[in-house]
């Protein structure tokens, strides 16, 4: 059975490893494109980093976040989530919602995130309701 302590760290850890993803597979070769080590299109590979750079600083706030609450918010006596069938519906939203701003990340628009006031607005909203989801 899972508790609420090990959904808060499952999903700090998703995150963890797609921002770590994000670096190495997106945003560090493209970067060697638009720096002249690499041949390639900059006009393609700067904004696709620039994209991917923004994701990673959107999933920060939430992944600091929900690694602190695997241990703090979780309590002496962590509750089960979604009782005897494991992780709840919650987690499982949230989990989805994770993968749906990384699938921005990679194949969508700027939206809010064309400024450093939205990237930062974006992040602290998306922790506040990843964290509302985790609690159902």
């Amino acid at each position: 059975m899972l508790d609420r302590a090990n959904g808060y760290i499952w999903a700090g850890m998703l995150m963890g490893t797609i921002m770590f993803l994000n670096v190495w597979i997106i945003i560090w070769p493209a970067q060697k494109i638009v720096c002249g080590i690499e041949e390639g299109d900059a006009a393609v590979a700067g904004p696709k980093a620039l994209l991917a750079s923004r994701t990673n600083t959107v999933l920060s706030a939430p992944m600091l976040f929900f690694m602190g609450a695997s241990t703090h918010l979780s309590g002496s006596a962590a509750a089960p989530v979604g009782g005897e069938a494991g992780l709840g519906v919650g987690f499982m939203v949230v989990m989805a919602l994770i993968m749906a701003v990384e699938a921005n990340g990679l194949f969508g628009k700027l939206g809010p995130l064309t400024t450093v006031k939205g990237v930062i607005h974006s992040s602290l909203g998306l922790t506040a309701i990843m964290y509302g989801l985790s609690l159902i």
